[in-house]
């Protein structure tokens, strides 16, 4: 990927392209395996996937020079829930917080109150949707602190954008990773 690690602090830094599986309605020629494959996997929580990415997510944030005690906050899924434990983001944040001292995994910073329709299947992806739909859990915390959202699949930047501006106005500095770009074909 050719993005630069800075683009953390005002958009986000994705760590490399994602071709999705399907484009304009027959499988994608450009498709791989190893690494889309991959990235589709660690979305269902397969654990060799989680495993994988995990590395792939601790070697993107080696590159931002981040302070002891940044928190490890991840865009929340479409549902709503009252926690995000348990899904592969969260495992992966807690793998990096577990595996270096630098940083804290708060998995629940960010909460998904109102359910949107799943965005792969073409629910609507502004920014607008996503602020109506998710909130802070202790944004009192958050004042003052260095927070990096982690996401899995970035193609519009909505759900980050929005993460970013609910952290940023409670107090916090903010960067966002994301694991894969969605190509866009047109």
């Amino acid at each position: 990927m050719s993005e630069n690690p800075v683009s953390a602090w005002k958009g986000v830094y994705c760590l490399r392209d994602y071709n999705p599986y399907r484009f304009g309605g027959s499988k994608n020629p450009k498709f791989v395996k190893a690494t889309d494959g991959r990235l589709l996997d660690f979305k269902e929580g397969k654990d060799y996937a989680v495993k994988a990415e995990t590395k792939e997510f601790a070697a993107g944030l080696e590159k931002l020079n981040l302070p002891k005690g940044t928190i490890l906050a991840i865009v929340p899924g479409h549902e709503a829930k009252t926690s995000n434990a348990g899904t592969a983001l969260a495992r992966a944040a807690e793998a990096l917080a577990k595996g270096d001292d630098r940083f804290v995994a708060r998995v629940d910073t960010l909460i998904r109150t109102k359910s949107i329709p799943k965005l792969a299947k073409g629910g609507d992806r502004s920014v607008e949707v996503h602020l109506a739909s998710m909130s802070v859990s202790n944004p009192g915390l958050m004042k003052k602190q260095t927070v990096v959202v982690l996401d899995d699949t970035v193609t519009s930047e909505g759900s980050v954008t929005a993460a970013r501006a609910l952290l940023e106005k409670v107090g916090a500095t903010v960067a966002a990773v994301g694991l894969g770009r969605t190509v866009q074909y047109f």
